[in-house]
């Protein structure tokens, strides 16, 4: 999986840093002007949406959608994994009664007695 997550990155970066638009060099930076400026920014990233109608700004949109779902499932993966790993023998044996097979499972190999 954290390949997959790696590849995904990687492909986004270059996707984004390939649609990039030029930065404004020749933009007024003082106090007069940086409400104006403000408003010319807000304005793009609020109608950003209406532009998701052309491929170039499409794909990086995807791009990111992918992965923050990718980081969400692995977040939620890893937190699973982490209450697992917390849970005490008494919890097991509780889930174990109630019908989690998973936690079945677990006492059921812990019990075996290993022939050495």
């Amino acid at each position: 999986m954290r390949l997959r997550l790696a590849e995904s990155v990687i492909l986004a970066a270059r996707l984004c840093s390939a649609q990039q638009q030029p930065a404004d060099e020749d933009r007024d930076i003082n106090l007069k002007k940086l409400v104006p400026n403000i408003v010319e920014d807000q304005k793009s990233i609020w109608s950003f949406p209406r532009k998701l109608s052309e491929r170039r700004n499409l794909v990086p949109t995807i791009a990111f959608v992918v992965i923050g779902t990718e980081l969400a499932v692995g977040a939620q993966a890893s937190l699973a994994v982490l209450q697992e790993l917390r849970e005490t023998a008494a919890q097991t044996a509780k889930e174990a009664a109630h019908g989690d097979r998973q936690a079945q499972r677990l006492l059921a190999k812990e019990s075996k007695p290993t022939s050495e």
